[in-house]
């Protein structure tokens, strides 16, 4: 294809406008943050070198302002990707500068403007675009770090590489950020990614339907008005109708995928409404709090969702740590009902315990995370069991193990797909049918959880009859 000529689309001439407009505003919050925290030990006039990159960051703005205005809807795509990559490199060298001219990248906030051009890069060239962009600006971090220590002075003098305490620590500091531009790229550009794809879906569907629309037209013209292909054409307006209705629902799904699984972190959105539900910065009606709430709900379970997205990637990878201590398991079982119970009863449902006769001895478990296991295990069998039916729930003793079981009446699992029950992400069909939202996380973690503790989970489950989940766990570590 011909890059001389303009094929794009208006929207990223758009893209690249508003890129350059925010400028303004992003490139003077940095040189503020170089003035009103300079370090002075990296060189002998901070603020001189950050006015003077500054100024160069203006010009290139206004450069690529007016070179936007006088060639407008003629540009090329090629034209239109040179001057993307120009204003991000000039970006990345602008925030480098003022790392080194602060605290080397990781001693204040000064990283965090390298999330500006990684953003920019989703913005205006996708996926890939933005996990570059998120490699550079974490290579630039670790350069800040060296240049701060006088590492590479250290080299050029021949003297003797120590590597220093606060050296290790900035530059595990500088590992960590490097992950977070990672991540927020993998993300973003994944979900730039699939917006794209709905976009194209949407289109391609949206140009079926108008062909379908011509084609009744140019029938009900060639029978003028006739009875029959009137009610012909009602019928297939109808049918249209009805696609139509389900390119909407098919639109509404693929937005709530990338809502629910794709978001980075809402605790900023859940206190903003904490504050106006609960009236600290003035009064609402009855309509307003209500809808508020419905946000804060909705809120919360999306943050939930991200939360069982992280405990994935703990588990996997390690990080997550295990406190193991002596414990009464009974007493977290019946905190657990307890704590359960109101669910319990707005869904009609009785939940009876099976204590021991007798205390069983104390187990030697992470608390935290068997409360987890529990927890999801009894909300599941619930949340999955007919108004008016029975969880029933049990510990004791099996042999040198400690035996626990959650047993309902409600919809079981389909034989078929038994063995994919404790995989990330699934849920089974009846499942999503009975409750729309869930991750299809909590199986998967309580089995992760489950087993180091040295322990095993199965279940047994009859379709329309009910489930039976048993955890052993030994009583020594």
């Amino acid at each position: 294809m011909n890059t001389d000529t303009p094929h794009h689309s208006g929207s990223r001439v758009q893209s690249t406008s508003w890129v350059i407009d925010a400028r303004w505003y992003y490139a003077f919050l940095g040189y503020a943050l170089g003035v009103i925290i300079p370090d002075r030990t990296s060189t002998q006039y901070p603020i001189a070198i950050l006015s003077v990159a500054f100024l160069l960051v203006l010009a290139s703005n206004v450069y690529f302002s007016r070179y936007l205005r006088q060639h407008g809807e003629a540009i090329t795509d090629k034209q239109l990707d040179i001057l993307n990559r120009s204003q991000v490199a000039i970006d990345l060298v602008f925030f480098f500068v003022a790392m080194l001219l602060t605290s080397g990248g990781v001693g204040n906030a000064g990283h965090s403007f390298f999330f500006i051009p990684i953003v920019i890069s989703m913005i205006l060239f996708g996926f890939q675009g933005a996990i570059i962009v998120a490699v550079v600006s974490g290579i630039l971090v670790f350069l800040s770090v060296l240049v701060h220590f006088q590492v590479f002075n250290m080299f050029l003098m021949h003297e003797t590489f120590v590597m220093s305490s606060p050296l290790f620590l900035a530059l595990a500091h500088a590992a960590i950020i490097f992950l977070l531009y990672l991540l927020i790229g993998f993300f973003g550009g994944y979900m730039a990614r699939l917006l794209n794809a709905r976009d194209q879906l949407l289109l391609e569907q949206i140009k079926k339907e108008n062909e379908h629309v011509e084609r009744l037209e140019a029938l009900t013209k060639e029978f003028d008005q006739s009875a029959k292909l009137l009610v012909r054409r009602d019928l297939q307006l109808s049918g249209a109708n009805e696609k139509l209705t389900q390119l909407d629902q098919m639109k509404s799904e693929i937005i709530s995928i990338v809502a629910h699984q794709l978001r980075t972190p809402l605790s900023a959105i859940k206190w903003t409404l904490k504050i106006l539900i609960d009236e600290d910065v003035g009064k609402i009606n009855p309509e307003q709090r209500e809808l508020l709430e419905k946000g804060f709900e909705s809120n919360e379970r999306m943050i939930g969702l991200v939360n069982d997205v992280l405990a994935v990637d703990r588990l996997e990878s390690g990080k997550l740590k295990y406190e193991f201590v002596p414990v009464q398991f009974e007493e977290i079982v019946q905190d657990m009902i307890h704590n359960l119970l109101p669910l319990a009863t707005q869904n009609n449902i009785r939940v009876e315990f099976s204590s021991p006769e007798q205390l069983l001895p104390k187990i030697k478990i992470d608390p935290d995370k068997m409360h987890d296991v529990l927890q999801n295990l009894i909300d599941n069998a619930i949340k999955y069991t007919k108004s008016g039916g029975v969880v029933a729930v049990g510990v004791a003793m099996d042999g040198n193990l400690l035996h626990f079981w959650v047993k309902d009446n409600g919809i079981g699992i389909p034989e078929e797909e038994k063995e994919k029950i404790f995989s990330r992400f699934f849920r089974a069909g009846n499942a999503v049918r009975t409750k729309t939202d869930g991750s299809g996380l909590g199986l998967f973690i309580a089995q992760s959880v489950v087993k180091r503790h040295g322990g095993e989970v199965w279940f047994e489950s009859v379709v329309d009859v009910g489930t039976t989940f048993h955890v052993t766990l030994p009583f020594t570590q």
